[in-house]
């Protein structure tokens, strides 16, 4: 049976960032800073719809799944198998291919999932949804597609002016409605988001963030992670993140949907 088209969360997955200042972290290093974020008291209940569900608590670690089984379980990819994904350069800024790379590096690492980058392609997020996230003659899943729209066409998947990107995670049907086939990012073009990793608003962690929906990952009210968000309970929504590596709880939540986790025998 062909699986539904997902829903596009509309939700911020990043709010729109300050301009980086003097003696920002320097790369693969945490920093954190708070700030006035007067635009998040201004964001609609629709938009801050979630996806998430969660947070999950162990110890002082927090984290979140996207979805879950009857038995608590994730949702999560096959991890004794390679995840395959695509970029779309098309609307990307210089460098972004060198920013993808290092996301997915760090995703790999924290998680034990393998990536293969099948190379660039010009196919649309518009594209990807359609059959499904199949292709249209095979019916095979598409491998994850990265991309960057400018804000005329994200206005599609959220609103330009408050989200700089999207994350999606595309689970399979039948014994395998539980297992991710396919996924998508989509980035806000015309967002100013500085290239690298040395600020929670660059390219590099807004990658990881969205990259973190794709395998699993929801989001946590702790300014900590990665994969924290301003309008979970508990979050503060004046503070910005600056994080720009994976958290304790970030690590853990990624450990349970990868290779640690064991391979999926989806007759269990």
């Amino acid at each position: 049976m062909q699986p539904v088209v997902p829903p596009i969360p509309g939700r911020p997955d990043v709010v729109q960032p300050f301009p980086p200042g003097p003696g920002a972290a320097s790369p693969r290093r945490r920093r954190r800073f708070v700030a006035l974020a007067l635009v998040l008291s201004l964001l609609s209940p629709a938009v801050l719809g979630l996806i998430a569900i969660g947070p999950w608590m162990d110890g002082e670690s927090a984290y979140a799944f996207l979805d879950r089984r009857a038995d608590g379980s994730p949702f999560r990819w096959e991890p004794c198998l390679p995840i395959h994904y695509e970029v779309n350069i098309e609307h990307a800024p210089p460098g972004a291919m060198d920013d993808v790379g290092e996301a997915i590096a760090r995703l790999s690492e924290g998680s034990g999932l393998r990536f293969v980058l099948d190379g660039q392609t010009s196919r649309t997020p518009s594209e990807q949804r359609n059959g499904s996230f199949h292709e249209l003659t095979t019916f095979a899943y598409r491998p994850v597609l990265i991309s960057w729209l400018p804000s005329d066409e994200f206005e599609l998947y959220a609103d330009p002016d408050q989200v700089i990107g999207v994350g999606v995670a595309v689970p399979g049907s039948g014994d395998e409605y539980w297992v991710y086939k396919s996924g998508l990012v989509v980035i806000n073009a015309d967002a100013p988001i500085p290239p690298g990793f040395a600020s929670g608003y660059s390219l590099g962690p807004v990658m990881m963030h969205e990259l973190g929906h794709v395998v699993g990952l929801g989001h946590v009210g702790d300014v900590d992670e990665i994969m924290w968000s301003p309008d979970l309970p508990g979050s503060n929504p004046f503070q910005v993140s600056g994080v720009t590596d994976w958290g304790d709880g970030d690590l853990e939540g990624l450990q349970r949907l990868g290779r640690p986790a064991g391979c999926i025998d989806t007759a269990a």
